[in-house]
């Protein structure tokens, strides 16, 4: 589950652990690709914003690459990640993947990507 505590978008001041959890999250349902040369970190770039983008529009959301604690994209994305579950957790209260995800710097890991964790297949490993 996506847990932020501050506000995501171009014009705000995001926490790094907020912008790591989101580009976590998008990358789990396929939105975000990870640069292998920078790997998954806590800095904003155009692509994050991109990815909101591109998911909001996918999901009949206003699409304005803002996503608000506890916001109608926040919780479109929970439920996408719940309804999916993506091979990493089904437990709505459980934030422990992203969290884990933030604490250990180890981003998400598929042997074949394109889309990291979308339907995932028999070389895509969860989190741990």
């Amino acid at each position: 589950m996506l847990k932020l505590n501050k506000t995501i978008g171009r014009s705000y001041n995001s926490t790094p652990k907020d912008i790591y959890n989101t580009k976590a999250a998008l990358n789990h349902m396929g939105y975000y690709e990870i640069n292998p040369a920078a790997g998954l970190n806590e800095w904003v770039d155009t692509q994050m914003f991109n990815s909101i983008e591109k998911y909001q529009a996918d999901n009949g959301l206003r699409v304005d690459a803002v996503i608000k604690p506890d916001g109608p994209t926040q919780g479109s994305i929970n439920n996408s990640l719940m309804a999916n579950s993506y091979g990493y957790q089904t437990n709505p209260n459980d934030t422990s993947i992203i969290q884990t995800t933030y604490a250990t710097g180890q981003g998400p890991t598929c042997a074949a990507p394109p889309k990291c964790g979308q339907n995932p297949g028999p070389g895509d490993q969860p989190l741990s």
